[in-house]
């Protein structure tokens, strides 16, 4: 039930009339990457652009992955999540269950995106973030 190269929706509108833009890029899956059941991978948009899901990494049943977008190696991308287009996720993250991040965003390498956070800006490497908008999980002091 998997959709890798699907055609994603985007329409422009122009004095009035709305047309869709038809997908004419391509689709990269690395090797050892496990695609769950109902994922859709989004065509990127023009013909010398790239969707990339890198080596060994998982994406969750349910998850859209939209056109453009760049999958690091060894990323995890849990269950139902929702990746905007011209995304870029750095190597050895994890995005876990229902997380949302906005289109044209970049999340660093070795990030934690907990569940059900939605990413409305840019992720520094090595950061763990949670909520609605995502921030910066930041351990207490110590006494």
């Amino acid at each position: 039930g998997a959709k890798i190269g699907e055609q994603d929706f985007n329409v422009y509108s122009y004095n009035g009339v709305s047309k869709q833009i038809f997908h004419g890029g391509k689709v990269s899956i690395g090797s050892n990457v496990l695609i769950s059941s109902g994922v859709l991978v989004g065509q990127a948009l023009y013909s010398y652009g790239k969707t990339v899901v890198g080596d060994n990494s998982f994406i969750g049943a349910g998850t859209c992955i939209g056109h453009n977008t760049e999958v690091g190696s060894r990323c995890e991308i849990c269950g139902n999540s929702m990746i905007g287009g011209f995304c870029k996720i750095g190597n050895n993250s994890k995005i876990f269950m229902t997380v949302t991040v906005a289109n044209a965003l970049s999340i660093g390498e070795n990030v934690t995106v907990n569940v059900g956070s939605v990413v409305i800006r840019d992720i520094q490497d090595g950061k763990t973030v949670f909520g609605n908008p995502a921030r910066e999980i930041v351990a207490p002091k110590s006494k």
